[in-house]
C-alpha cells in the first residue's frame, strides 16, 4: 500500500442517554492511502456514517469517541487543539453529505456557500474565490458555473445539488473526502455520473476519499478495498475484487447475494434473516451470531479472533 494518510486504532464512539452508555461504533480499525478510494458498506445503522461524523468531529454533545487514535497525516485527531481542528476540516479533511437539499443553505446562492471554505480557511480575494468557485464547479461536472453560482439550490435538480456539494468538498483540495452515502435517492444514470466524478477527481487531484455506502455495487464501482461493517464492527476487509469474489464472513456472503442479478429472473430474493440490532440491546461476543446460519454456543460466548486468508484480506468470524 502508499504512504498511509489516516489511520484510525481500536476506535469507539459511544452514546450516552438517559444515564446508559451505549457502543455505537466498537473498537474498529482500519488505514486509508494517499490516492486511495476505500469504501465502507453495510446495512443502516451498523456504524458507517457514526464513523465518518467521528473523523470530521461532528458528532452531538452526548455521542463521544471514548477509545482509540485517529492519526491523519501524522497528527492524532483526537489530541489536536480546537483551532487545528477547525484548520484541518474544510482545508485537509472534507466530507459530502447524503441529503444535498438538507445541507445547502436555500437562502443563499450556490456560490457564496462553495466558496465559504475559502472564505473562512485562507487568505483569498473576492475575485480569487470566485475563480476557484467556478473551477471547483467545473471540476464538479456542472455545465455551465458562471450561471449555476448565481442560482439558488432549490433551482437545481437532485443530481446537480449533488455536485455542488462535490464541489464544495473540492474546493480547497483536501487530503481527505469522506462521502457519505453521495449516491442516495438519486436515478441510476445521475448515480453512474457521481460516481465517475469522484473517480475522476481521485485520479486527477490525488485525494483520497472514503466512500460510504449500504450498496456493494456503488463500493465495486470506484473503491480499491472495502470494509463490512455490522452492529458497529468490522467483520471483513480486504481488496473489493477478493471480497466480492471470495467473501468469507456469513455477513458479507448474505450482502452479496441479496444483489439481484439477470440470472435471478422469477426466482425469489435471497435476504438475511432478522435485523440489525440496536445500540440499546445487548449483543453477542459475535454481534451477528443471532442471524446467522453457522452460529453454535462457542459464538455467543467467545469474541472471534483475527483471522488472514490473504495479506489484505481479512475477517473476524470463528467459522
Amino acid at each position: 500500500m502508499d504512504e498511509i494518510i489516516l489511520e484510525v486504532k481500536h476506535m469507539t464512539v459511544t452514546i450516552y442517554e438517559n444515564g446508559e452508555a451505549y457502543n455505537v461504533v466498537n473498537r474498529i480499525s482500519f488505514n486509508v492511502g494517499k490516492g486511495e478510494i476505500v469504501g465502507i458498506v453495510g446495512e443502516s445503522g451498523c456504524g458507517k456514517s457514526m464513523t465518518a461524523l467521528a473523523l470530521q468531529d461532528l458528532l452531538k454533545n452526548h455521542i463521544k469517541v471514548t477509545e482509540g487514535t485517529m492519526m491523519f497525516d501524522g497528527r492524532d485527531l483526537l489530541k489536536v487543539s480546537a483551532a487545528e481542528r477547525r484548520q484541518i476540516n474544510g482545508n485537509d479533511i472534507t466530507m459530502i453529505f447524503q441529503e444535498p437539499m438538507t445541507s445547502l443553505n436555500p437562502l443563499y446562492r450556490i456560490g457564496p456557500q462553495v466558496g465559504e471554505v475559502l472564505l473562512l480557511h485562507g487568505h483569498h480575494s473576492h475575485a480569487e474565490i470566485e475563480e476557484k468557485t467556478i473551477e471547483a464547479l467545473r471540476m464538479a461536472g456542472l455545465p455551465d458555473p458562471v450561471k449555476t453560482m448565481r442560482m439558488y439550490p432549490h433551482e437545481l435538480s437532485g443530481g446537480m445539488r449533488q455536485r455542488v456539494m462535490i464541489a464544495m468538498g473540492i474546493i480547497a483540495k483536501p487530503k481527505l473526502l469522506i462521502a457519505d452515502e453521495p449516491t442516495t435517492a438519486l436515478d441510476v444514470t445521475t448515480q453512474a455520473h457521481v460516481l465517475e466524478l469522484l473517480k475522476s477527481i481521485n485520479e486527477k487531484t490525488g485525494t483520497a476519499i472514503l466512500l460510504i455506502s449500504h450498496d456493494l455495487g456503488v463500493i465495486n464501482k470506484i473503491c480499491s478495498r472495502v470494509l463490512v461493517m455490522y452492529a458497529g464492527k468490522i467483520v471483513e476487509q480486504g481488496r473489493t475484487e477478493d471480497i466480492l469474489k471470495n467473501p468469507q464472513h456469513p455477513y458479507t456472503q448474505g450482502l452479496i447475494a441479496s444483489i439481484p442479478t439477470r440470472r435471478m429472473k422469477g426466482n425469489p430474493l435471497a435476504s438475511i434473516p432478522g435485523r440489525v440490532p440496536p445500540v440499546t440491546e445487548e449483543k453477542p461476543p459475535c454481534p451477528f451470531a443471532s442471524r446467522c446460519s453457522k452460529a453454535d454456543k462457542r459464538c455467543f460466548t467467545e469474541y472471534p479472533s483475527r483471522k488472514k486468508i490473504s495479506e489484505e484480506h481479512i475477517l473476524w468470524c470463528h467459522y
